[in-house]
């Protein structure tokens, strides 16, 4: 019976593999929360106070897949020969959510006000008795807003797979070239869990070496 493992490996051309399965990661759970979430509200009695988690997890990990930072791929200069009008428009929107009401306070999607409380019958006689304060916002998606999302996201995910498919049948000549004690040494140490000490920081990204085909590159 053979028996299969693998190593890690560090290598420039693999930067884009590494990124595109993170974002699969992000469409596919963001699918997955609004296909929950909308299972739930079709229940004969659903749990409304899961609509406001369920909303800020889901377009948050929706709009991830297109945020700058460590990953070098803009998913979004994809949009327009991906998407149709329509979801360029939703996606568009969802965008401007996270972006103006989930991540920072900016839109009317919520609201706070003070209030001047008075005794409607005693109002000549004792004017404002209390000082209090209101808010509101939006904290649940419609049920089209759900569907939308797990068009989007399979949409983009499709085209992501595919990507994926095409990066590792890219990258396996590449990688059998490279003779096997140094493919072996680029392998990075074992680490049981990410090191979340300082979210403040971003990730570490090991310096890569490019691989030279005609030198050390021959085996």
């Amino acid at each position: 019976m053979a028996t299969y493992a693998y190593v890690e490996f560090r290598l420039d051309e693999a930067q884009e593999l590494a990124d595109y399965t993170s974002i699969a990661f992000d469409l596919r759970t963001a699918c997955d929360f609004a296909k929950s979430i909308l299972e739930e509200l079709q229940k004969p009695q659903p749990n409304y106070s899961l609509s406001d988690p369920f909303m800020v997890a889901t377009i948050i990990r929706y709009a991830r897949a297109f945020a700058e930072g460590v990953r070098r791929l803009n998913l979004s200069e994809k949009a327009a020969s991906i998407l149709t009008d329509q979801q360029r428009s939703n996606h568009a929107q969802l965008i401007n959510i996270r972006n103006k009401y989930i991540a920072h306070s900016v839109n009317a999607f919520e609201e706070s006000e003070a209030k001047a409380y008075y005794c409607c019958e005693r109002l000549q006689e004792e004017g404002i008795t209390s000082i209090g304060y209101g808010h509101r916002r939006v904290i649940g998606l419609s049920e089209q807003d759900w569907r939308d999302i797990i068009d989007l996201a399979s949409t983009w995910l499709q085209y992501v797979e595919q990507r994926l498919t095409e990066e590792t049948a890219r990258l396996l000549p590449i990688v059998r070239k490279i003779p096997l004690e140094r493919l072996f040494q680029t392998a990075p140490a074992f680490t049981p869990a990410p090191d979340t000490s300082q979210p403040q920081k971003p990730r570490v990204t090991p310096r890569r070496k490019r691989l030279r085909v005609g030198q050390e590159g021959k085996s």
